[in-house]
C-alpha cells in the first residue's frame, strides 16, 4: 500500500486490491449506503433549520410513533438522490430522538418492537456512512481527517448499538454489522486515525473514545457468541468490556503464534472471525488478514474473577445489578466462550417430527401436576383449580406451551424450531419440558435448559436444549418457621430431578427463592418431609438448581 501525503491530494481508497483495483468509478461509495431513490422525493427535508422545527413536534410521549416517524424521515434522507450539503447538521437533529428510543428500550420503559428500533439505529449508521463517503471524495486536509475520524467513530457506534439490539432479537450471527464495522476500521487504520480521541459523552475515559478501542470492544462481544447469553447479558458484557478492551492486541500471524486466544480477522469483513491454527498460516495473505489477541484481556478478567471469589474485591461497576454469584458466573462463562471449544459427548442425529414443549417452571409444574389431578382421560379437560394457591412469577408461565419441529437430537440434547411470532420472552437460560407426544406419556418427558436461541429466518427460531438427566417430579415447597419472619413467603412450584440417590439428585426452584441453611417443606407428601438447600449447582436468569439434603 502506498502512503499518500495529506496536503493537496485526495484521500485514497487503499483497502487492498479488493478496493484499489476496482473497475468502478472513484465516485462509487466506499462504505455501504442504501440505494438511491430513482427520483427526488419532495418530502425530504435537507434544510437543518426546518428539520429542527420538525423535531420540536415529534411524539416523544409515544415511543412507537416516535420511532416510525423518525424512521420514515431518516430513511428518505438516506436514499435521497439529490445533493445534501449539510448532512452532519441534519444527522445531529436525528440524534436526540434516536438516543431517547435506545435509552427507553435499554431501561425497559418502552413497548416499541425491537426490530423497529433496530431500523432507526441502522439508518443513523447509514447516515454517518454517507458522510464518510463524502470525506473520501474530498481533498485531504487536517479538518477533513478530523471529520472523517469523527463520522467513522459514530458510524461504528450506531452499528454496534444495532448489533446489541440484534442480540435481543435472536439475530447475533447475521454478519452484516461485522462486515460494515470492520471495513470502517480498516480504512481508519490506513488513514492512521484509529487512535484519535473523539468527543463522546457516553465514555467516562477519553482513551475509550477511539475507533480502535471500540472495535476491540465489539470483537470481544462478538467472540462471546451472544446467542448463548441470557437475558440482558449481552448489554452487561458490552458495558464491562469497555474497561478491558484496551488490553487486546492486533498482530500479524506467524508460525510461532500460539493458538490460545488468537482469532483471525479479515480486514475486509468478508470472513467471520475464527480461531487461529498454524496450519492455515499460508492462507492468511497480508495485509488482509491479521490476528486479534484477547489473551491479555482474559488474564485480567481471570485475575478479577479470582479476587472476587476470594472476597478480595467487589463486583465490577458494570455488573452492579447482578449478585456476586451471578457476576462470577457470567465472568466465568465469558472466559469459557473465548477459550474452550466443547466437544459433543454423543453423536447428533438428524430427525424430524412435531413435539410439544413447555417453557418455564410454572408452565412445567402446571402440566405435570395436571396429570394427576384426577382420573380424567387425556381427552377431558383438566381441572387446574388446585394450583390457585401456588405463587407464580410476575408474569405467569402457565400458558407457555409451544408446538415445535425437531431437527436433530443426541443423547445430551435436542435442536428445535419454533415460531418466532409465538415467543414474547427471553429464551436462553429458561427451563423447558420436552415431549414427543401430545398425550401424557411419562417415559417421553425430558427436561432441559435452553442454551441458545437463533434466527433461522424471519418466521422461525432454532433453540438448542441441553437435557438434565433424571426422573422428573413436580413438588410444592413451603418455607418452615415462617412465624419468625414479618412477611411469610407463599408456596412455590419446584421440579425435583430424581437420579436415584439423594447426593446425585437436585431441585430446581424459581430464582432467589431458596436461602442456604433454611428448611422447606414438601407439601405433596404426608407426613410432609423437609429439605435444605445444600449447594448451588447451576443458576440462570430464570431459575436455580440445588443439591439438597433431608432436614
Amino acid at each position: 500500500m502506498s502512503e499518500q501525503g495529506l496536503e493537496g491530494t485526495l484521500i485514497q481508497i487503499t483497502m487492498f486490491d479488493f478496493f484499489s483495483h476496482r473497475s468502478a468509478p472513484p465516485s462509487q461509495a466506499l462504505f455501504f449506503v442504501p440505494q438511491k431513490d430513482p427520483f427526488e422525493n419532495p418530502l425530504v427535508e435537507t434544510d437543518p433549520a426546518l428539520l429542527r422545527q420538525w423535531a420540536t413536534a415529534l411524539p416523544f410521549a409515544n415511543q412507537t410513533q416516535l420511532a416510525e416517524t423518525v424512521l420514515t424521515s431518516l430513511s428518505r434522507l438516506n436514499r435521497y438522490p439529490g445533493q445534501v450539503k449539510k448532512r452532519e447538521e441534519l444527522m445531529a437533529v436525528y440524534t436526540t430522538p434516536c438516543i431517547r428510543l435506545a435509552h427507553s428500550h435499554a431501561q425497559r420503559k418502552s413497548e416499541t418492537p425491537v426490530h423497529l428500533i433496530r431500523q432507526v439505529i441502522l439508518e443513523m449508521a447509514f447516515g454517518h456512512c454517507h458522510i464518510a463517503n463524502e470525506c473520501v471524495s474530498n481533498k485531504a486536509s487536517r479538518k477533513n481527517l478530523q471529520r472523517l475520524s469523527h463520522t467513522i467513530y459514530y458510524a461504528i457506534k450506531y452499528f454496534v448499538q444495532e448489533y446489541l439490539l440484534a442480540c435481543e432479537d435472536f439475530d447475533c450471527r447475521s454478519g452484516r454489522v461485522y462486515r460494515d464495522v470492520t471495513r470502517l476500521v480498516t480504512y481508519a487504520e490506513e488513514q492512521k486515525i484509529q487512535h484519535n480521541q473523539i468527543e463522546d459523552a457516553d465514555q467516562e475515559q477519553p482513551e475509550y473514545a477511539t475507533i480502535s478501542h471500540q472495535y476491540n470492544r465489539f470483537l470481544l462481544l462478538l467472540l462471546l457468541d451472544p446467542c448463548h447469553l441470557q437475558e440482558s447479558e449481552p448489554r452487561l458484557c458490552f458495558e464491562y468490556l469497555n474497561t478491558l478492551a484496551g488490553n487486546a492486541l492486533i498482530s500479524a500471524p506467524t508460525q510461532e503464534t500460539e493458538t490460545t486466544g488468537h482469532y483471525v480477522i479479515d480486514r475486509l469483513g468478508e470472513v467471520p472471525p475464527y480461531l487461529f491454527h498454524p496450519e492455515c498460516l499460508n492462507n492468511l495473505t497480508q495485509p488482509r488478514f491479521t490476528l486479534f489477541d484477547l489473551t491479555p484481556v482474559s488474564k485480567q478478567l481471570h485475575q478479577k474473577l479470582r479476587q472476587m471469589e476470594r472476597s478480595e474485591q467487589g463486583k465490577p461497576d458494570a455488573l452492579v445489578k447482578l449478585s456476586m454469584q451471578e457476576s462470577t458466573n457470567l465472568m466465568a462463562r465469558m472466559l469459557k466462550s473465548w477459550h474452550i471449544r466443547l466437544k459433543r459427548d454423543s453423536e447428533r442425529h438428524s430427525t424430524t417430527g412435531q413435539v410439544m414443549i413447555w417453557i418455564g417452571i410454572d408452565a412445567i409444574y402446571a402440566y405435570l401436576t395436571g396429570k394427576s389431578v384426577s382420573s380424567q382421560t387425556d381427552d377431558e379437560e383438566i381441572d387446574m383449580t388446585q394450583l390457585s394457591g401456588i405463587q407464580r412469577g410476575e408474569e405467569s408461565d402457565s400458558t407457555h406451551q409451544f408446538t415445535a419441529i425437531r431437527t436433530n437430537q443426541s443423547r445430551s440434547g435436542v435442536a428445535l424450531k419454533i415460531s418466532k411470532s409465538s415467543v414474547n420472552m427471553p429464551l436462553v437460560g429458561e427451563l423447558v419440558l420436552f415431549s414427543t407426544h401430545q398425550q401424557r406419556h411419562e417415559n417421553e418427558w425430558k427436561i432441559g435448559i435452553i442454551k441458545r436461541a437463533l434466527n433461522c429466518n424471519e418466521n422461525l427460531l432454532e433453540i438448542g436444549i441441553q437435557f438434565i438427566l433424571g426422573k422428573i417430579e413436580p413438588i410444592t415447597l413451603r418455607r418452615t418457621n415462617q412465624q419468625q419472619t414479618s412477611q411469610p413467603s407463599k408456596d412455590r412450584a419446584a421440579i425435583f430431578i430424581d437420579q436415584g440417590h439423594t447426593h446425585r439428585s437436585s431441585l430446581i426452584v424459581p430464582k432467589k427463592f431458596f436461602i442456604i441453611g433454611h428448611e422447606y417443606r414438601v407439601e405433596e407428601m404426608i407426613p410432609a418431609p423437609s429439605v435444605t438447600p445444600l449447594q448451588l449447582l447451576e443458576t440462570t436468569s430464570r431459575f436455580e438448581r440445588y443439591r439438597i439434603k433431608n432436614a
